[in-house]
């Protein structure tokens, strides 16, 4: 297995940890037909959440969420430089409900839409 596919296999069992697995989430394959053939994992929240990780490497993990937490943007749109931050954006937005707290995350930067 290849430090990528380890890389998303962590935040696979991230998700399913945290409930953000429900009911398509918790999974992941590799976009061969996107520039730098990220590995794509999904996260979910019935009514509430879609997301996806897309990890292109173990310095660029970008996330793309829409969600209903009125405190979050509704959509967004973000890359982080370590699976340390990732996972703690992951957790602080929509585990703990803590949105002050995972905004103030570091990022590499916001990408618009």
């Amino acid at each position: 297995m290849s430090e990528r596919s380890e890389l998303a296999q962590r935040i696979v069992a991230f998700c399913g940890e945290n409930d953000l697995d429900q009911p398509y989430g918790g999974d992941f394959q590799q976009d061969s037909k996107r520039r730098g053939k990220p590995y794509i994992v999904l996260f979910c929240r019935p009514g509430n959440l879609d997301g996806v990780v897309m990890v292109y490497g173990e310095k660029f993990l970008q996330v793309k969420y829409s969600t209903r937490y009125q405190e979050l943007p509704h959509q967004d749109n973000r890359v982080f430089e370590s699976e340390e931050h990732l996972l703690d954006f992951l957790k602080k937005a929509f585990v703990d409900f803590d949105c002050e707290a995972a905004l103030a995350i570091p990022t590499k930067h916001k990408l618009e839409e």
